[in-house]
């Protein structure tokens, strides 16, 4: 019996022995980290984190903006498509307890270098002493981007780098173009150029506005300025005056002539409305070259008297001769021309006048305003009101539009361009 007992004592103490421990899923204690530059064709590599219970193998899963892309391998070589969106990676550890997925933290957004997609573009006039100026064109890539400029005067460089260039004496005949260089943190762009300016003119003349002077009922048809401001006049300073004048009759008045003086200048042109209720205006230009002096006598002899009478002068410099190069009028209930034609490094001025009853502002196309008010409202229920306006600096240019709009019943203008 003692025998019996112990045999079955060891056979239970065999029997009875601990059974082995299951094993358990991979856990991740460090998530996985991308390294590498998120640029198109740069190499991006995954690590694989730090893991418990053992790894026997790990899985990788790329993601661009949470979509699958690549392939199952620890490296990734961003694409075009990619540019502009976060990169991530999903590493799965697996063992014989299971499989279990970490993710890393995403990238900066993927960008390229920088490719032209719209070519860059220069604004201004092609004239010595007139500002150019270069867009940057649009440009592919992402990410933020730096220009630099390269200027060419007939293919020469010229200028600094910057998106504004000055055309000097020097460039007269030659064609301007800019190159432009994108450049981001995954490099510079194949430059891009601009299209040609016309061929650089030498500057125009200086323009400047010199003021206004209003009179009311003249009888005499007479309207004399007797100290139009000039400035210090040089035997080449051209003095523009823009007359017009206000009748209380649909039949307007006319100019019949313009002394500087004492002597006549040259009557350009003269038009004239009428609001078809009961008032007119008539409007002229005329100009003469002053040898010195800082005032000028100017004097405005209509065909009668008149209830309001306008003056507006301008100066130009640089110029030996009084004649525009083109001239163009036009009257009615906001009228508009298309045939003034400019030379390159030309300016030009232009006069307006409306009557009618109640009249707000004028609006002017083609030229900048420079003076709009209403003059000495007439006593009969209609008004006068007068502008002018000019631009300077122009290239060469066929028919440029000269209109005016207001809430006059009619308008009158003629404009002058000089080169």
């Amino acid at each position: 019996m003692p025998m019996n007992r112990l045999g079955l004592g060891l056979g239970l103490q065999r029997g009875g022995g601990a059974s082995a421990s299951p094993v358990v899923a991979p856990e991740n204690t460090v998530p996985p980290a991308i390294s590498g530059n998120a640029y198109v064709g740069s190499t991006l590599t995954a690590t694989t984190g730090t893991w418990l219970n053992g790894v026997d193998t790990f899985a990788y899963q790329w993601k661009a903006d949470g979509a699958n892309v690549g392939l199952n391998q620890n490296t990734y070589v961003p694409v075009s498509g990619d540019v502009g969106k976060v990169i991530t990676v999903v590493v799965t550890a697996t063992n014989a307890g299971g499989s279990t997925p970490a993710g890393s933290a995403a990238t900066s957004a993927v960008i390229a270098v920088p490719v032209n997609t719209v070519a860059p573009a220069i604004t201004g006039n092609a004239l010595v002493g007139s500002t150019l100026t270069c867009s940057t064109g649009t440009w592919s890539g992402g990410g933020s981007q730096t220009y630099a400029y390269q200027w060419k005067s007939a293919g020469s460089n010229v200028g600094s780098n910057q998106n504004t260039y000055v055309p000097v004496t020097g460039d007269v005949g030659n064609t301007i173009t800019c190159t432009v260089t994108a450049t981001n943190a995954a490099g510079s762009g194949t430059p891009a150029e601009s299209a040609a300016t016309a061929a650089v003119e030498a500057a125009g003349a200086v323009r400047t506005y010199r003021g206004t002077n209003t009179v009311g009922n003249i009888g005499s048809g007479d309207h004399v300025w007797a100290a139009a401001p000039i400035g210090a006049a040089t035997a080449t300073r051209l003095v523009i005056a823009i007359v017009r004048g206000r009748r209380s009759s649909t039949t307007p008045r006319t100019i019949t002539q313009v002394l500087f003086n004492g002597v006549a200048g040259t009557l350009h042109d003269q038009t004239s409305a009428n609001d078809g209720v009961g008032a007119s205006v008539c409007i002229g230009i005329a100009s003469k070259i002053i040898d010195s002096g800082e005032t000028v006598q100017i004097t405005a002899d209509y065909s009668s008297g008149l209830s309001q009478s306008a003056i507006d002068v301008y100066t130009l410099d640089g110029y030996n001769s009084a004649t525009p190069t083109d001239i163009s009028k036009a009257g009615g209930n906001d009228p508009s021309t298309s045939d003034l034609d400019v030379a390159a490094g030309g300016c030009v001025i232009a006069g307006f006048g409306g009557v009618g009853g109640t009249i707000g502002d004028m609006t002017l196309t083609g030229v900048t305003e420079e003076n709009d008010q209403s003059v000495l409202n007439g006593t009969d229920g209609s008004n006068m009101r007068t502008a002018c306006g000019s631009a300077s600096g122009l290239g060469a240019q066929t028919g440029r539009t000269i209109a005016v709009s207001s809430g006059a019943g009619a308008e009158a203008f003629v404009a002058a361009s000089w080169a």
